[in-house]
Order: C-alpha cells, then sequence, then structure tokens
C-alpha cells in the first residue's frame, strides 16, 4: 500500500553490494514510487532490472562518473572494516572520501535528499576511529545544501555476511539482555534498516534528521502492528 505522503524518485546507491545497501537495492527495485535505480560499484552484481543502470567504476578517478549521479535521491551505505583495509588512511577513504564526494558531485546534478549510515555512538570527539570518523562525516554532510538529510544510526547489525564476525555473533545471542538505558545499543535486523530507509525516501521530507537506533527498533515494531493487522 502507497503511503499518501509520499512522492515518485530516482535513487543513487553507493555500498550496494554490502549488507544494508544490498537490501535497499531489492526494496527499491520493488517499488513502484521510485522509478530509476543507479548503483556504483566496483564489480558487476549478478542483478538485472529494467530501471536500474549498474556503473563499475574507479571510485578514486572522479572525473569518470560524478556526472553519472543524476538522481534526486543518495543512498550512502559505503564502509568497510579493520580486517578489509591496511591503514585509517584508508579506512577514511572509504568511509569519508567517497561518501562526500559522491554527496557534492549529486549536488551539481539535482541531488535533493541523502539518506545515510552511520552507526550509533557517531561522536566527532570520541576516541574511537570508527565513531570519530562517521560523526565528521554526519557533520559534512550537515553542511551541504541539501533539501533533506536523514541519518541512520543502526547499532550491531544482524543479517547475513559474505564474512562472519564473532563480534556480531555474540551480540545477537544476547540481544535479549538490551533493554532499559542500554536499549540503544541493541542489535538490529539490517533488513529492516533498509526497510525504514526507503520508506523515509518516499516521503522525501526536508530538514536534517537523525534516527538513533531506538527510533528503528521502534519503527520495526511499528510495522510489524500495521502487517499484523493487514492480516487480520
Amino acid at each position: 500500500m502507497q503511503n499518501s505522503e509520499s512522492s515518485k524518485y530516482s535513487a543513487s546507491i553507493i555500498g550496494a553490494s554490502g549488507l544494508i545497501g544490498s537490501q535497499v537495492l531489492n526494496l527499491l527495485l520493488a517499488d513502484t514510487r521510485c522509478e530509476r535505480v543507479s548503483i556504483f560499484v566496483r564489480k558487476p552484481m549478478p542483478v538485472q532490472h529494467a530501471k536500474l543502470s549498474q556503473h563499475v567504476i574507479n571510485f578514486d578517478d572522479e572525473k569518470t562518473w560524478a556526472h553519472l549521479v543524476n538522481t534526486s535521491h543518495l543512498f550512502s551505505c559505503l564502509g568497510t572494516t579493520k580486517d578489509q583495509v591496511k591503514s585509517e588512511a584508508e579506512y577514511r577513504k572509504i568511509d569519508y572520501d567517497y561518501p562526500v564526494h559522491f554527496a557534492n558531485a549529486g549536488l551539481k546534478n539535482g541531488l535533493e535528499q541523502i539518506l545515510l549510515i552511520s552507526s550509533a555512538g557517531a561522536d566527532t570527539k570520541s576516541s574511537v576511529f570508527y565513531l570519530r570518523l562517521k560523526g565528521e562525516l554526519e557533520e559534512s554532510m550537515k553542511k551541504l545544501p541539501l533539501q533533506g538529510l536523514h541519518i541512520f544510526r543502526p547499532s550491531v547489525l544482524i543479517g547475513e555476511r559474505k564474512n562472519s564476525r564473532f563480534g556480531e555473533w555474540f551480540f545477537t545471542v544476547i540481544k535479549f539482555l538490551f533493554i532499559g538505558p542500554i536499549r540503544q545499543y541493541k542489535p538490529v535486523d539490517s533488513l529492516k534498516v533498509a526497510q525504514m530507509m526507503v520508506a523515509t525516501a518516499a516521503k522525501s521530507e526536508k530538514g536534517i534528521h537523525l534516527y538513533n537506533n531506538t527510533d528503528i527498533l521502534d519503527f520495526n515494531r511499528l510495522s510489524c502492528f500495521r502487517t499484523m493487522l493487514i492480516l487480520l
């Protein structure tokens, strides 16, 4: 059922091969509110659809892809881990530089809205490099002349990955313990994060909006309740 407040839009995705990005892609391809989808990847993805354009690019060669970021919405789902990079400089390039470069390129081509995956605990003053970097990314995005910026701060993500991580498995096992004040750190299903992002995109609300982990958890519960009502 289409939300009466929703509108048609087009979307670009960076990080489309990742845990959340791949789910966002599937949801957008199935959503009639999204008319066109462009993904920017290093290697082709085994996905074909009438409204999908795949751009296999060198992320470091901006002049070859900047003009292709020409949609109304950008889903910024790009991210890496310490296991995948050799230095903090490389980590910063992927988690900070690329998203900012894509945002600026999009603005030159009519970009209106950005939906950004950040992290619970993101803070420019954090002593943890990852959280500090996410905080810096948020602040840089806030300075851009966008119609709307939507920042999602999920905690530990639950979902099927190519490479399993012990820490994430452990948090999944003990997720029932995350109640009261520490609920903000409760593990969250990556698919549910993607669903909230797509639902938010369709509304195209103006201004800067921050969705903490508890907001995502509450959105999921509300969505399940609505589904139950429909099935009754």
